[in-house]
């Protein structure tokens, strides 16, 4: 059950409870009517005593009107001559009246009232009654008792509740806000309901997950940067090594040496360059830079460089821009350069030799639509998910001179334009990644 909706039937129960109360005290009390000594009772028998001190009745008919009741044998009525009319089991007696009195009082807790009514045959008889001299006051005494502690055990129990709930909740996120304040984030949090509380709880549980994917991917991501960063240094301290002790004795051997050493030097010093650019756009210093670009314009300047790429290469390369020329975005032209140009080197390194890349822009439904596709092995269904991940190279390939941070570079660019990447393949044909622009 959600908070709300608990809070909702405590107020509601506020409003109802009380009148429910006093219903179920009236009913109980409407269970006593047909007792002689309940409220039904005494109505009836008032209303023969009034009838009877007025002259309206005769004792024959209060006999009937009490043996209709099926009244209380502790009233007796007699007629002119003494004799029972009522109740019906003694009819026709003529017993004492001490007899009577005797019998009708029982306890001291009784009072007898005599009233003398007209006799239909003439002269007056007697209603004799005996009862307890109880009012609807005394009858309703229970509802004064009923409708507070119906109340107050209504309010009692849904507060419990609701106190309940909350607290048991709040004491999971104060011991996981602890944990995770102590650096120890191996832990589930469990969750249970649907109320507002358990929503962030598992929020929080999410957060939680989230930040521990966080924290183990800075790990590998130091990792892999000390392992990329430490192969060219390890090759260029060890020809050093050798040319100190050496081992170049002849001019074409310290040639060899040097050649190495400046391929390791530019190789640590690419992977050092992507490294910064990468924390640049993770940081967003760039952002700042946006400015309004005729998409068109722009996009036909960079085909132009990537077609000549693609020649050299000898790949053949198709375009199509269906694009009108005055049509704007807002974006930082250099950085969505990168972007791209890391797309279409993607592309060649994964493309079949002499195979086609294709390039298409176009404007659907209010959004500008970039793919470049190329055919090759394609990407399979266990390497999708990961391809944008920092450091990850398809196949684990680490001889190339980039960290495998392209993808993840051109992840960063897009997403923070307020743009979205998307990428589908079919393995052994073909695969397409696809930049949508939204125009707002």
């Amino acid at each position: 059950m959600k908070l709300r909706t608990r809070f909702v039937l405590l107020i509601v129960g506020s409003v109802v409870v009380p009148p429910l109360m006093f219903g179920l005290a009236v009913f109980i009390s409407f269970l006593t009517l047909t007792s002689p000594e309940g409220p039904g009772g005494i109505l009836s028998m008032q209303q023969v005593m009034r009838l009877s001190r007025s002259g309206e009745t005769t004792v024959q008919a209060a006999a009937e009107k009490l043996d209709s009741l099926h009244f209380d044998p502790s009233v007796f009525v007699l007629d002119a001559h003494g004799t029972v009319l009522f109740p019906t089991g003694r009819a026709g007696t003529r017993p004492q009246i001490d007899t009577i009195v005797a019998e009708t009082r029982l306890d001291n807790s009784r009072s007898v009232t005599f009233l003398s009514t007209p006799d239909e045959n003439g002269g007056s008889g007697y209603i004799i009654a005996s009862y307890r001299l109880k009012g609807f006051a005394d009858q309703f005494t229970s509802v004064g008792v009923i409708m507070p502690l119906g109340f107050v055990l209504f309010m009692s129990i849904m507060s419990v509740l609701i106190i309940r709930s909350i607290r048991r909740s709040i004491k999971r996120l104060e011991t996981a806000t602890r944990r995770i304040a102590e650096g120890d984030l191996d832990f589930e949090l469990e969750t249970s309901g649907k109320d507002q509380i358990a929503s962030l709880t598992r929020s929080f549980d999410t957060m939680r997950r989230q930040l521990k994917e966080q924290f183990d991917r800075g790990s590998r991501f130091l990792m892999g940067i000390s392992h990329d960063l430490k192969t060219p240094l390890s090759s260029i301290s060890g020809y050093i090594e050798a040319i100190r002790d050496g081992y170049a004795d002849t001019p074409e051997k310290l040639e060899k040496y040097t050649s190495i050493i400046h391929t390791k030097t530019l190789l640590l010093e690419s992977r050092i360059s992507a490294l910064i650019d990468y924390a640049k756009q993770e940081t967003r210093e760039w952002k700042a830079s946006l400015k309004p670009v005729e998409i068109a314009g722009f996009l036909k300047e960079f085909v132009s460089l990537v077609e000549a790429e693609a020649l050299a290469r000898r790949f053949t390369f198709r375009n199509t821009i269906d694009l009108s020329d005055d049509l704007t975005v807002q974006m930082d032209p250099d950085m969505v350069s990168r972007a791209l140009e890391n797309l279409a080197e993607n592309a060649f390194l994964y493309a079949t030799p002499g195979s086609e890349i294709f390039f298409r822009a176009s404007l659907r439904d209010e959004t500008i639509v970039i793919e470049i596709e190329n055919e090759g092995p394609g990407i399979d269904s266990t390497t999708m998910p990961r391809i944008f991940d920092p450091l990850f190279r398809a196949g684990g390939d680490r001889s190339g001179t980039g960290f495998g941070l392209g993808l993840a570079t051109v992840k960063s660019v897009i997403a923070s334009h307020g743009w979205a990447i998307d990428v589908r393949s079919q393995p052994g044909q073909q695969t397409v990644f696809t930049v949508s622009i939204p125009q707002r």
